[in-house]
């Protein structure tokens, strides 16, 4: 909502990337539309291809994607923040954008986050970075991060939008917020797993 004006997961095509940055998305095995990005992703990451992607993935747990990574370092949850805002200075330092208040990093760490700048920075318009945070404030770095590298429209389509996760947890919690107060005498759920 806060990015594109309306409440929406962007279509990710894995398949146009030449430059691949994920921060805890292991998005080739659980995350979002996996099966279909599994596919794209698959499909450069082929030595005999005409090209293959580069591929860059920070998480804190081993997962098929990093497994898959041409780079996997090993960081905690916790860091995920300052991974994706150090990322976004990295870039916009290179391409005239305005820096923003990062945590701190260990030098190891840091030096990856430099590197994968500026590969994505060399694949402007064919690069994605994605994070697996439900942080609202990180999502909408990513998608600034997005925007500085010209990826919408490109790798990132925003109106051929993902209809995966269409839940509200605001409106859950007040669902059972007011079943605990005893407003709701009966819930009839049909088609659908309100977990």
């Amino acid at each position: 909502m806060n990015s594109f004006n309306k409440r929406a997961i962007p279509t990710y095509h894995f398949e146009n990337a030449k430059s691949i940055v994920s921060v805890g998305a292991d998005f080739v095995s659980g995350w979002l539309d996996s099966m279909q990005y599994s596919k794209g992703y698959t499909m450069r990451r082929n030595p005999e291809a005409e090209w293959m992607s580069k591929h860059y993935q920070f998480e804190a747990n081993m997962s098929l994607t990093g497994t898959n990574a041409d780079v996997r370092i090993p960081v905690k949850p916790s860091q995920y923040g300052a991974i994706v805002a150090t990322l976004y200075n990295e870039v916009a330092s290179k391409i005239g954008g305005s820096k923003i208040k990062a945590g701190s990093l260990d030098k190891n760490v840091a030096s990856r986050v430099k590197s994968a700048a500026a590969n994505l920075i060399e694949n402007k318009g064919e690069s994605i970075v994605v994070c697996g945070s439900n942080d609202k404030n990180i999502q909408i770095l990513v998608n600034g991060l997005n925007n500085m590298l010209g990826n919408y429209g490109k790798t990132i389509d925003i109106e051929k939008v993902s209809h995966s996760k269409k839940g509200d947890d605001k409106k859950v919690a007040d669902l059972i917020k007011d079943m605990n107060s005893g407003k709701v005498d009966a819930l009839l759920i049909y088609g659908v797993d309100p977990v």
